[in-house]
C-alpha cells in the first residue's frame, strides 16, 4: 500500500512504507458513512493507569491531538528502526527518545508551516479536491472490502480517517504553493516532476523546502502538561 505524501524529499522513503493506494474520482461521501471509520481515542498507559490526553502541544495557537502525534511519532520509529533494530533497546542515555521526539516535531511543524504559507498566498482547496478526497476514501472501503478492512488499514499505519484526510488535504497545498511560486513548471505534481527528472524542477522542490523550513523555524510551540509522559512505552 503506498500513500500520496507531500514533502516528498525529506521523507519519500518513509511513507512510501506505508499508507493507502489512492483512486480519484468526483462523488463526496455522506455524513453518515464517516461515522463508521471512527477509532477509539489515542492515550498514554502510565502504569495501570490510561491518561487521555486534550492536545500535546499547540502550534501557533492551533491543537495538534494525540493521535496527529501518535501517527508521526510511531512511524518515525519504524523509520530509525529499519535503520537500526536495537536503537531503542540499547538507549541507556535515552538519546534515541529525545531524537525520535525532535523529529516528530520537525514533521509537525512542517505540517502546520505549509498550511500557514498555503494561508497567506490565500490558497484554499477547491470544492474538487474536496470531494477528490471524500472520493477517494469511499473508493479505499471498496477496493479494502469493508469499513472494518479500511479501518484496520489505516490503523497499521497509526492514521484515524482524520489524519488520512489531513494527508490528503496537506499534499494539496504543498503542490499549490508549489505552482504559486514557480507558475513556469508546468509540471502536474511531484510524481511527474520525479519522472521527468528535470534538474529545474528539483531545483525548484529545494527552493520550496526551504521556504518550509524557514516558516516552520517562525512556528511558536506550547507543550501541552502530559508532553513529557510520551514514550515508546507510554503512547498507544
Amino acid at each position: 500500500m503506498k500513500i500520496r505524501r507531500y514533502l516528498p524529499l525529506k521523507w519519500l522513503a518513509l511513507f512510501s512504507l506505508l499508507g493507502i493506494i489512492c483512486f480519484l474520482g468526483t462523488v463526496a461521501c455522506k455524513e453518515n458513512q464517516k461515522n463508521q471509520y471512527e477509532m477509539e481515542p489515542a492515550y498514554l498507559k502510565i502504569g495501570e493507569k490510561n491518561i487521555s490526553v486534550n492536545y500535546v502541544m499547540k502550534i501557533d495557537e492551533k491543537e495538534v491531538s494525540l493521535e496527529e502525534y501518535r501517527y508521526h511519532f510511531l512511524n518515525m520509529k519504524k523509520t530509525m528502526e529499519d535503520t537500526d533494530e536495537s536503537c531503542f533497546i540499547n538507549d541507556t542515555d535515552g538519546s534515541s527518545q529525545r531524537r525520535l521526539k525532535s523529529d516528530t516535531l520537525t514533521a509537525l511543524r512542517e505540517v502546520y508551516a505549509i498550511e500557514k504559507l498555503a494561508k497567506k498566498n490565500k490558497l484554499a482547496l477547491s470544492q474538487q479536491e474536496k470531494e477528490k478526497i471524500n472520493t477517494d476514501i469511499k473508493n479505499q472501503v471498496h477496493s479494502l472490502g469493508s469499513a472494518s478492512a479500511y479501518k484496520q488499514a489505516l490503523q497499521a499505519s497509526y492514521m484515524t480517517n482524520a489524519i488520512y484526510q489531513k494527508i490528503w488535504e496537506t499534499t494539496f497545498y504543498y503542490e499549490k504553493l508549489y505552482q504559486y511560486y514557480f507558475p513556469g513548471d508546468k509540471s502536474a505534481d511531484y510524481e511527474t516532476r520525479q519522472q521527468l527528472n528535470q534538474d529545474e524542477a528539483i531545483k525548484n522542490e529545494v527552493s520550496l523546502q526551504a521556504m518550509i523550513a524557514e516558516a516552520a523555524d517562525s512556528l511558536i510551540v506550547e507543550y501541552g502538561p502530559e508532553y513529557d509522559l510520551i514514550s515508546i512505552d507510554s503512547l498507544y
